[in-house]
């Protein structure tokens, strides 16, 4: 009479909680979050459920990602104005750390990549690619993110453009 009267009450209470399901497929993994804290790392493809006020999962891809940076300019140690933009392939190899030391990833990855580039160019070293790869792996590796590859997609040195009195 008590288990029936348990199993009932306990039916009621099913249907009265919202469940809401996530799929991780294969080249995925996921973070489960509980209350807003991160507790487990979802590795295996399948099925998770959660109740949506009290947690949630997060999916990201494992596979290597392209990311290009937009067209800038930036003026060298040589007072030279030079129009660069780069091009990077990462990978994320610790997701915990990667959904929880930056909240927009890729848009702080680009962020990070024009930054340290100007950085690089003005300082005046001898090889500013070289730099820039180290100082960006280095800052990514703490976010969770490895660097495939980083180089320039265009490096080219902007020439004033003189209109004459009579091009007007």
């Amino acid at each position: 009479m008590v288990a029936a009267a348990v199993i009932s009450a306990a039916s009621l209470l099913v249907r009265w909680i919202p469940l809401r399901a996530t799929m991780v497929n294969e080249y995925e993994q996921g973070v489960r979050w509980w209350k807003g804290r991160a507790t487990t790392l979802l590795t295996k493809p399948g099925v998770y459920v959660f109740i949506p006020w009290l947690g949630d999962i997060t999916t990201e891809s494992i596979k290597p990602q392209e990311v290009e940076t937009s067209l800038q300019a930036v003026e060298d140690h040589e007072k030279h104005t030079r129009s660069v933009s780069f091009g990077l392939q990462y990978e994320v190899v610790d997701l915990l750390r990667h959904q929880t030391c930056v909240t927009d990833f890729e848009e702080s990855l680009l962020n990070l990549v024009e930054r340290t580039a100007c950085e690089v160019i003005q300082s005046g070293e001898t090889d500013h690619l070289k730099s820039l790869r180290r100082k960006v792996r280095q800052q990514c590796l703490e976010w969770g993110v490895k660097i495939h590859r980083l180089g320039y997609i265009n490096n080219a040195r902007v020439r004033p453009i003189h209109i004459l009195r009579g091009d007007i």
